[in-house]
């Protein structure tokens, strides 16, 4: 288990807790966790920091983090979407990532309208996204990230859309 307390990530199993990293604990993803983390020069970025030791791999660099909110979900193999939210609280950006930190793509502008919690949907079938009142759904196309309506989901509750689970 990972937790986060007083700036810091520890790491929490059969051992006993124990130091991890210095920064904001975003989540996790496989067997990593997802920190918003500053260095001694100020410099911040959000990092994937392995839970086995080693260093870190920048995900995003984040200038003015006190301007942005974060929030992540990961898959059951490990990807990670990565959601950045401006002063509004308006998610600006979607940028997803595979379990090894790299980079697999972004959608902007048309995230505006996610308010809330993203979920993976099992393989590779993308994600769903809660859009006002309905679920979108979040995918690869011609290897772009795009959003598509769901008309399947229509009149279900957006809630009981973003508990499908594998």
């Amino acid at each position: 288990m990972v937790l986060g307390r007083g700036g810091r990530a520890y790491l929490a199993d059969e051992e006993g807790i124990r130091p991890l990293a210095v920064g904001q604990v975003l989540g996790a993803a496989g067997n990593a966790v997802v920190l918003l983390s500053c260095d001694d020069l100020a410099v911040c970025a959000v990092e994937l920091r392995p839970l086995g030791g080693g260093g870190p791999t920048e995900l995003s660099p984040v200038e003015g983090p006190e301007d942005f909110g974060f929030e992540t979900a990961s898959s059951t193999d490990g990807k990670l979407v990565l959601q950045r939210y401006g002063n509004e609280a308006i998610a600006e950006e979607l940028a997803f990532f595979a379990a090894d930190g790299r980079r697999l793509g972004s959608l902007e502008g048309a995230t505006g309208a996610f308010v809330g919690t993203i979920r993976w949907l099992p393989g590779d079938l993308g994600l769903v996204a809660p859009l006002g009142d309905r679920a979108e759904w979040v995918h690869q196309r011609d290897g772009e990230w795009v959003t598509e309506r769901l008309p399947a989901l229509d009149g279900l509750p957006v809630e009981l859309a973003l508990v499908i689970q594998q």
